[in-house]
């Protein structure tokens, strides 16, 4: 696509050379050759002398393909008069005369060609939208009158369209001037405008009137072949022809009647008015101020139409900004500078608070990010994100100044991510690197401890032979507690091993109700030694699983009889087996001693134990056997009250 596309005639190339500007120019008398150039480069202004203008195919030919697009005719003769009635049939946006073009209307052209594109494509999207489709915002109230078909008035169009109003008190003014005529450009008479008149415009009263309007945001120029002023306002920093003042036969005599009249008029009323040219004067503030008004309607109607697009685009850029908070599982709040939230995205909706809506989003209930923002305000941004709490959820919230172009403060971006799951990760990552050196560890000095160990141990079983052989026997005692102190060293190492490298064992079908009543058949002896009330509930009809049976065994036994041992005379441990969401998970839950929060978080580290002389590697062990077998652990305990274990674990 191009901005704008030039189609000369070779004839009226030389008179275009001098406004190449940033346009593309093709110059050819080939309709077809014209025609492909329209379908390949799509242009949003169509500039084209009179005699390509003149082809009403390939001028709808474009405005099928290029709705929101603009044509312009470039008068670079006088004949091309003649033409104007016919070219305004075929649907011309703009008839613009060689010496008035500039690439600033091109420009303006274009733009509003954009935004005609963008209002077109976002109708659909726009958030003022009723339930019928129609516009029910501000933004779009005002500006109706200025399309015409798909497509905003061009300047020159409006002229046409708006001056019309005007035309009672235009042909009074023109009277009082002598004038042929005053009309929208180029509504003039060709009949007039084809009288023969000098290169230069004529000095009469009339031409002061002209020199009166001449100002920065007005510009008056002579057309010598057309007998007449034209008048251009300044549009969005362009000149766009507006009005034409036509020049007569008639046009000295009458301004000298009018001058005549004047001063009559000024020495009759020496009190009201001044002598001279007082008519002239409101002659030409009235012109003026009716061309001001024309600008300053065009120009309400143009900015309400940005309203619209912009609110169109809004809805366009919000669409975007979700999609892009979803993709990166993001949270996006946007404030303005007094840090009013102006829009935030699903995400970020549903991680803060209870809000439903972003209406009741307010500083108010998120207090943490007026410190935030603060730190920002005051250049302390380096500290990285802050990790906040919100319903239970670790939000990482991060947020950053917005500036415009000029370096204006506007507002502040904020993001939110939930990184609960990462720091579970992370936790489990780190957990796992003191599993990984625990394994090292173990795998060293399995070989420097073990074979000590099993050769101090038959030496001491031969040592205690011999005293139950002499007449020593009653130090035998002291034998068997070295043995003992020996096997408990040896059932370290033994650990240690299984962490650095889990005992090889055949995955099989496992009946997890089977096993586990094996196993409380083992510990309901110590149970109902120490007073304990055992108790279990397994689901019937539970899937079978896929594991290392006596793996699962070692965890089972070791959780139980943690249980058991943090129970005191009187208590309970209850075991429970069900399905849950395609898994299946055993319960062990005891009415023990509990464990304050502090404990809850390191239980499962490597050689942490609250039990005297314990090792701290049994729960290490037991969560490394789960985790290999594709499950999980989770632990609910309270002070006073007892502790949970549930084990997950997925079905076979």
């Amino acid at each position: 696509m191009v901005g704008a596309l030039v189609v000369l005639s070779p004839a009226n190339q030389a008179a275009f050379i001098d406004h190449s500007g940033e346009m593309h120019i093709m110059v050819t008398d080939d309709w077809g050759e014209v025609a492909t150039a329209i379908q390949e480069l799509a242009p949003d202004v169509l500039i084209m002398d009179s005699y390509h203008a003149s082809n009403r195919e390939l001028v709808y030919a474009y405005r099928a393909q290029i709705p929101w697009g603009y044509t312009v005719v470039l008068l670079l003769a006088a004949a091309d008069l003649d033409l104007i009635e016919l070219l305004k049939k075929n649907n011309i946006d703009e008839f613009l005369p060689c010496s008035t073009f500039s690439t600033a209307q091109v420009r303006l052209l274009t733009r509003l060609a954009k935004l005609n594109q963008y209002w077109q494509e976002g109708k659909a999207r726009c958030r003022a939208q009723g339930p019928n489709g129609e516009c029910q915002g501000e933004c779009s109230q005002g500006f109706e009158d200025f399309f015409q078909g798909r497509r905003f008035l061009s300047p020159s169009m409006w002229a046409r369209k708006s001056l019309g109003q005007w035309t009672f008190l235009f042909q009074h003014i023109a009277q009082m001037l002598g004038l042929a005529g005053i009309s929208a450009w180029p509504n003039f008479n060709q009949t007039v405008a084809n009288l023969g008149s000098p290169g230069e415009p004529p000095v009469d009263k009339v031409d002061m009137v002209i020199a009166k309007l001449a100002m920065d945001d007005i510009q008056v120029t002579w057309l010598p072949n057309q007998s007449a002023w034209l008048l251009s306002l300044l549009i969005e920093g362009a000149f766009f022809p507006q009005a034409i003042f036509q020049y007569g036969e008639q046009t000295v005599l009458m301004a000298d009647k009018v001058a005549e009249s004047s001063h009559q008029f000024a020495s009759n009323k020496e009190d009201e008015l001044p002598r001279g040219d007082s008519l002239l004067d409101f002659l030409a503030i009235g012109i003026n101020t009716i061309a001001r008004i024309q600008v300053r309607e065009y120009t309400i109607g143009l900015h309400s139409y940005r309203q619209c697009v912009l609110c169109r685009e809004a809805a366009r850029a919000g669409a975007y900004r979700d999609a892009i908070s979803d993709a990166a599982s993001l949270g996006v709040l946007l404030l303005n500078s007094e840090r009013n939230v102006l829009a935030a995205s699903d995400i970020a909706v549903s991680l803060l608070a209870e809000c439903g809506t972003v209406a009741d989003l307010s500083l108010d209930r998120l207090p943490y990010l007026n410190d935030l923002l603060d730190r920002i305000d005051s250049g302390d941004s380096d500290e990285g994100p802050m990790l906040v709490t919100i319903n239970g959820k670790q939000i990482a919230v991060s947020a950053a100044a917005a500036t415009d172009p000029s370096g204006e403060h506007i507002g502040y971006a904020v993001t939110l991510r939930d990184e609960t799951e990462t720091l579970r990760l992370q936790e489990e990552a780190r957990f796992r690197e003191k599993l990984a050196l625990v394994g090292e560890l173990a795998a060293g000095m399995a070989h420097e401890v073990r074979n000590p160990l099993t050769s101090i141990r038959g030496f001491i079983q031969l040592l205690r032979q011999r005293l139950l052989d002499s007449s020593y026997g009653l130090d035998v005692q002291f034998a068997d507690y070295i043995l003992e102190e020996i096997d408990r060293a040896n059932h370290v190492v033994t650990n240690f091993l299984t962490l650095a490298k889990p005992q090889s064992e055949a995955w099989c079908e496992v009946d997890l109700n089977e096993l586990l009543t094996e196993i409380l058949q083992l510990v309901s002896n110590q149970a109902a030694l120490k007073g304990v009330d055992l108790t279990w509930q397994l689901a019937p009809d539970l899937p079978p699983i896929r594991a290392k049976r006596e793996a699962l065994v070692q965890v089972f036994l070791n959780m139980v009889t943690n249980a058991l041992q943090a129970t005191p005379k009187g208590g309970s441990v209850h075991i429970i087996t069900r399905q849950a969401n395609e898994h299946v998970l055993v319960v062990i839950e005891d009415t023990g001693i509990g464990m304050p929060e502090s404990v809850q978080k390191r239980i499962f580290e490597p050689f942490y134990s609250t039990r005297e002389g314990g090792t701290g590697l049994g729960l290490s062990l037991c969560r490394q056997i789960v985790a290999e077998h594709r499950g999980r652990i989770k632990l609910e305990s309270a002070v006073g009250k007892g502790s949970c274990f549930t084990v997950w674990l997925p079905p076979y």
